[in-house]
């Protein structure tokens, strides 16, 4: 970490005040202002943290492709006859 702040010092001042700022808006009470421009704080916290989730899904998708073909040197097709059924189930039996 140490050797990521001295070469991209301008790097490590952009991430902090970013996370600065979300950290910020998680807990800070929100103005009438805040809440005309944002929406309420419930449904921007259900959006971050939402997006957040399916990025990690995204990636351990990624991951197991990515894992699986670079040791079998071969395609899995499993993968995608589960999204298929879960696809065609979605669309049959809706909630």
């Amino acid at each position: 970490m140490q050797g990521f702040l001295q070469r991209h010092p301008i790097w490590s001042i952009i991430i902090a005040l970013v996370a600065a700022v979300f950290l910020w808006l998680i807990f800070a009470t929100w103005s009438e202002e805040m809440v005309e421009v944002m929406g309420r704080k419930r449904v921007f916290l259900n959006a971050i943290f939402g997006g957040i989730t399916l990025g990690a899904l995204y990636f351990l998708v990624a991951s197991g492709f990515t894992l699986i073909f670079g040791l079998m040197r071969n395609v899995n097709l499993a993968h995608g006859s589960l999204y298929l059924l879960g696809g065609i189930s979605a669309l049959k039996y809706p909630s």
